[in-house]
């Protein structure tokens, strides 16, 4: 197996010694065709998941660019090289159309307002193209992606941790949460299977904002602090949020985009089309706390009863 990264050094301390030395590792971007086509040589199969997130409008050009880019160099040079499975991971975001009652994988593609989602809605128009012309192409669409051993803090992890730390926001919808580890199993069933290619919604499971605070505080024994925002007020401070950055580019994760998907985003029933099922929603944020406080970013004392598992299940 090759890894093509920007920063060698970081390999090892998210797969461990034992899998790093099973590994070849070749250095560059996405956007380097050079370092692309050194990874992908004598390759059975890509997965790309790979791309540039940056809310900050100064990053506008970059992220467009980077990400399109991205996904041309790195499929098309896997179709040049004759790779005959291809998974590329997107988002459900790039479905998601405000007052729409569900999502389809048959649905237009979402024009996005962010420099962000317009690359993920241009690199899902590319793809589809390719997809026509019958590039062995598999393109999946997880929801709100949580779980431990994060090499970072993901926006969704992060989420997690602002209702659970701070405040929680209780308003219209909820988020649609899978949790990693059955997205990494999903896509290892979809490069293994002889399906044919085509795309793929990983749902995991809706859970209404209140609901979420529920089950943590259930999970934890704890009682954690709400602040009802009806959704209407989120998705106009969403559009002051927008205005204020044209002026003052501040790195603050509300918009008005996120308002909407934060407050309109149409339940998705629990449910995957390859046969897998999705692990319950306690078990995921049960071992998300655990994993928050084992990377540092949560307290011991925030944990309530959950300080009896501090053997962290890996």
């Amino acid at each position: 197996m090759t890894l093509l990264v920007r920063s060698p050094h970081k390999v090892e301390p998210i797969f461990g010694p034992e899998i790093t030395r099973r590994l070849a590792v070749v250095c560059g971007d996405m956007t380097d065709a050079g370092a692309v086509q050194r990874a992908l040589h004598d390759q059975q199969a890509l997965v790309h998941a790979a791309a540039v997130v940056a809310l900050e409008r100064k990053h506008a050009a970059r992220v467009l660019h980077d990400n399109r880019r991205g996904v041309e160099v790195v499929i098309g040079g896997a179709i040049e090289a004759g790779i005959e499975r291809m998974l590329y991971v997107s988002s459900a975001v790039a479905l998601f159309c405000p007052g729409a009652a569900s999502l389809t994988l048959d649905a237009p593609v979402s024009d996005g307002a962010t420099a962000y989602t317009r690359s993920k809605a241009e690199c899902e128009m590319y793809l589809r193209t390719l997809q026509d012309r019958g590039a062995p192409i598999r393109i999946t669409y997880p929801g709100g992606v949580i779980g431990p051993d994060d090499p970072g803090l993901s926006a969704a992890n992060h989420a997690v941790l602002t209702v659970f730390r701070d405040t929680a926001v209780v308003t219209d919808s909820g988020l649609q949460m899978v949790d990693v580890r059955d997205v990494a199993r999903a896509h290892v069933r979809l490069l293994a299977a002889a399906s044919a290619p085509g795309r793929h919604l990983l749902n995991g499971h809706f859970l209404a904002w209140g609901t979420l605070v529920d089950l943590m505080e259930d999970i934890t024994e704890r009682k954690l602090q709400r602040l009802p925002i009806p959704g209407a007020v989120l998705r106009a401070a969403g559009v002051v949020a927008d205005v204020i950055k044209r002026v003052w580019d501040f790195p603050f994760p509300l918009t008005h985009e996120a308002a909407r998907i934060m407050t309109q985003w149409p339940p998705l029933a629990v449910g995957d089309e390859m046969g897998g099922s999705f692990r319950d929603p306690r078990e995921t944020l049960r071992d998300t706390l655990l994993w928050l406080h084992a990377a540092g970013h949560l307290r011991v004392d925030a944990l309530g009863a959950l300080r009896r598992h501090l053997e962290y299940p890996h």
